[in-house]
């Protein structure tokens, strides 16, 4: 990508001639390839495009959503970035989307495509972890440390859990820019946290779930979010998890059975929750076993993998019987 060679953001020469030269590379690379079938991750780059502009048949998968998380914004790059999602969406046949939130975008844009759902596999380290309740208080954040993440709103809540359970401490796993990472520790210290949290930067899979083992729950206080993967993987280790009830996270949580939802932006609510499963161990772990149960069937790899390849095979499928009626 152009914006990896050293040059500033704001100068997204990829973005602003709409994805054209990484369009015709990929293309002159399918070309050669001749691939049965394409199947293209996410609609927020030039890979949806390349893929639907390509002429073989092409499964999308719907990651972020640039029209829901980006909605309000309004400059230039932004508008661009939705404009060339609406795109794509409006060209797909074949989407696979994950929740009700991608499930609901696709209907109101191009209501004649066909929908699949296909989860995306999890590393096998979260299957090889077995979470039990440890005896400390620790909580974990996964994630990029970014102000819609919300991790501030979890540093406030967490100001709130630690009046009545002074133990309690944060991990928080997630690549964060500098200068945002120095504003979070100033809020840390305002609210006499700074004791008490540890910023890990990125970690690996392995690391993540070696954090998974020794924390009791994962706070996910996320403001827009359709799929997650950091929710993914606590529901496979079984790690229980707190989380807002916003975006697509709904469709893969259900309150009380196999996490806990809070409305985004409430700290008391966050807060709340947090020392409800700091203080009840059944909870905490009656929890960790629905949730873990769900996530196996659907994000295995095997089970994925069976998922995809039934759905190539609808797809070619259908190609041979335009091809036949033609």
């Amino acid at each position: 990508p152009f914006t990896n060679r050293g040059y500033p953001v704001y100068c997204n020469l990829d973005l602003l001639r709409r994805f054209r030269p990484n369009i015709n590379r990929i293309a002159a690379y399918l070309n050669m390839l001749k691939p049965d079938i394409l199947h293209a991750y996410g609609t927020e780059n030039s890979y949806a495009l390349a893929a639907l502009n390509s002429g073989f048949p092409t499964l999308i998968s719907m990651q972020g959503i640039i029209n829901i998380i980006l909605k309000d914004s309004t400059g230039l790059h932004d508008r661009l970035r939705k404009e060339l999602e609406l795109e794509a969406v409006k060209q797909m046949t074949f989407v696979d989307c994950l929740t009700n939130l991608d499930t609901g975008f696709i209907a109101s844009q191009n209501p004649q495509a066909k929908i699949f759902t296909i989860h995306r596999a999890i590393h096998p380290a979260y299957f090889e972890s077995k979470w039990t309740l440890p005896k400390d208080k620790k909580l974990l954040f996964v994630g990029t440390v970014i102000q819609r993440k919300g991790i501030e709103v979890l540093l406030e809540a967490l100001g709130i859990v630690k009046k009545q359970i002074p133990e309690v401490a944060l991990n928080v796993a997630g690549m964060v820019e500098e200068a945002y990472k120095n504003e979070l520790i100033d809020k840390c210290r305002r609210l006499g946290l700074e004791d008490v949290i540890r910023f890990l930067g990125h970690q690996s899979a392995e690391q993540i779930a070696d954090l998974h083992l020794e924390s009791r729950l994962m706070a996910f206080p996320s403001f827009i979010d359709n799929s997650p993967n950091s929710v993914a993987e606590a529901m496979v280790s079984g790690l229980p998890i707190v989380a807002s009830r916003v975006g697509g996270i709904p469709s893969m949580i259900e309150h009380d059975k196999t996490g806990l939802l809070v409305e985004p932006a409430d700290s008391e609510a966050l807060a709340e929750s947090i020392i409800e499963l700091l203080e009840n161990d059944a909870k905490c772990l009656a929890l960790s076993q629905s949730a873990q149960q769900i996530a196996f069937e659907r994000y295995h790899p095997q089970k994925v993998a069976t998922a995809a390849i039934n759905a190539y095979k609808f797809i070619l499928e259908q190609k041979i019987v335009l091809r036949e009626s033609a």
